[in-house]
């Protein structure tokens, strides 16, 4: 069967509408584990009484930790053989497990990538991403594609992972609040033999002004940096020896300039904008857009992002005149 987590926190207005998308699957081979992460609404009440109408669902409780904590919790009370990450503001379709479960059982794969859809309150599709060039990716290209977000998207929730893989490498969000998905994202490219694709959009993520994904400021940008420091930690060894740094420095790149062109827009006080971008030095973001290893295998896209992050004052500027357009929405 497939597990679905589903970490919980202040969602009472959406847990229903994600739930009753779980539980109306064409194949019943499935289990829901609502992982309340110390809500302060309704949402663990919401949560208890959907368990009491169905027997396919678990809830379980702890104090505030964090999405990341959240998931943890609920993979180790998994009874699935497949893992798939829904956020309780989102929903799926309703094929996702029958479907998944004949691709995943046919090709063997650790895991396995679907396309998306971003979605407004108003029900606007605002984003759609499925274009995978490839079925499948093997070794270590599916980490190398990884570090790049080609192919291989940073969020969990796009996919569904073999619980046996993520077991035997000991594959764990970390413990942080924000980003946690870049940094689990890498874990599992860097280890899987196999990973295989699919351009159906099975998931559909809402695209809401409170959730902690759209907050932007200086601890977000706080915990970004000790998701940089993480990732050259546990991969910076590795690419080095196998002559791949600059993959890792490429990565750094496109991650700042997407808090930084992001920032310019939803941070309101000029001052903690400026605070942040100087933040950024500590991961050496000035010396690496200088890289030209680096900036080769970056997009051309992300090569005029970084001519805008050279100078925050004038990006900060044209941010507040593009308010909310292509930019804002369409960068990362």
């Amino acid at each position: 069967m497939i597990t679905f987590i589903v970490p919980v926190y202040n969602v009472e207005k959406y847990l229903a509408k994600c739930v009753h998308s779980l539980i109306s699957q064409s194949c019943n081979d499935f289990e829901i584990l609502l992982i309340n992460d110390g809500s302060t609404d309704g949402s663990l009440e919401i949560c208890e009484e959907l368990a009491s109408q169905h027997v396919c669902i678990k809830v379980f409780t702890q104090l505030n930790s964090g999405q990341g904590q959240a998931r943890n919790l609920g993979l180790q009370n998994a009874s699935g053989e497949f893992i798939a990450y829904v956020d309780a503001d989102d929903w799926v379709e309703p094929t996702l497990v029958a479907d998944a479960l004949t691709l995943m059982n046919k090709t063997d794969a650790d895991f396995m990538s679907f396309g998306i859809r971003f979605v407004e309150e108003s029900g606007k599709v605002r984003k759609t991403i499925n274009s995978f060039n490839k079925n499948f990716l093997l070794g270590r290209e599916i980490f190398f594609d990884a570090m790049l977000e080609r192919n291989i998207l940073t969020v969990c929730w796009n996919k569904i992972y073999k619980k046996s893989f993520l077991v035997e490498n000991q594959i764990l969000f970390p413990d942080i609040k924000v980003n946690e998905d870049i940094v689990y994202s890498r874990l599992c490219s860097f280890f899987a033999k196999k990973a295989v694709f699919t351009n159906k959009i099975y998931y559909s993520a809402l695209v809401r002004s409170g959730s902690t994904s759209r907050t932007m400021n200086k601890a977000m940008f706080e915990h970004s940096i000790r998701v940089i420091n993480l990732e050259k930690e546990l991969f910076g060894p590795f690419l080095q020896e196998a002559g791949y740094s600059y993959l890792l420095d490429a990565h750094i790149i496109k991650f700042c300039c997407y808090l930084l062109v992001q920032g310019s827009f939803r941070i309101k006080d000029s001052k903690e904008y400026y605070d942040c971008y100087q933040l950024l030095a500590s991961v050496d973001f000035p010396g690496l857009i200088n890289n030209k290893l680096a900036l080769a295998s970056l997009s051309s896209k992300t090569h005029l992002l970084v001519e805008l992050c050279r100078r925050p004052k004038f990006l900060r500027m044209l941010a507040s005149i593009l308010k909310y357009t292509f930019i804002s929405r369409n960068i990362y």
